[in-house]
């Protein structure tokens, strides 16, 4: 019985480890993509054109 018992609280444990991390990646995602919310700082510093995915170089017209 010692045994299930442990087993309980290791699950538990998981369970809450994985919601958190759930919850903390929402709230990443959700402050990430807000449409507005800019507080005149200037937090976005690449243009709205720029592909993170090129290569330096073949952003040329």
């Amino acid at each position: 019985m010692d045994n299930t018992l442990e087993a309980r609280k290791a699950q538990r444990l998981l369970w809450a480890v994985v919601v958190g991390f759930v919850l903390l990646n929402a709230v990443i995602v959700y402050l990430a993509l807000r449409p507005g919310g800019e507080s005149g700082e200037g937090n976005r510093e690449l243009p709205a054109s720029t592909n993170a995915l090129e290569s330096p170089g073949t952003n040329r017209p």
